[in-house]
């Protein structure tokens, strides 16, 4: 017997109606970590925006790294693994995903950047795992990437997850 699949609404703000009619709802979401961190004039990461646990209530929530956005806005990510940990240290996320390194076309451009991307995929993951684990946190969800089914494989292969 299969479980249904669960599909979790991505709420763009961390705060506001949005978040309290999920709560109220019970219905499982998802956030953006970019939508958490406050900047300053310069549009720097001037801070993290932690998450109101009272606001929050028992929501079901998880936490993507938002690697896209971080690419496609940023060049990289503009927060650092710590500041990161720290937003996932704020709330007890149902899963966080890892700092991944997207693949999309836009940002990879040829097959040699997917599989640069993909390294630093799976290096990422093995540096935020060891800065979770030094704070006692759970390991993050980890990322696959690729523009073909051999370059997933390869990338689950490749995936420290066990090691």
């Amino acid at each position: 017997m299969t479980s249904p699949a669960l599909i979790r609404a991505g709420v763009p703000l961390p705060g506001g109606r949005l978040v309290e009619i999920a709560r109220d709802a019970g219905l499982p979401v998802l956030f953006s970590a970019n939508a958490f961190m406050r900047r300053d004039r310069s549009g720097e990461i001037a801070s993290v925006r932690m998450v109101d646990r009272d606001h929050f209530g028992d929501l079901d929530a998880a936490l993507d790294s938002a690697g896209f956005v971080a690419a496609a806005k940023y060049r990289g990510y503009p927060w650092s693994i710590e500041q990161y940990l720290n937003l996932v240290e704020s709330y007890n996320w149902s899963w966080y995903a890892s700092m991944d390194h997207c693949v999309e076309p836009e940002i990879a451009g040829d097959k040699s950047g997917v599989m640069f991307r993909l390294a630093e995929t799976i290096r990422m993951y093995s540096v935020l795992r060891r800065a979770a684990d030094d704070r006692g946190l759970g390991a993050p969800m980890p990322v696959l990437q690729g523009w073909t089914p051999s370059q997933y494989v390869w990338c689950a292969e490749n995936m420290p997850i066990f090691k």
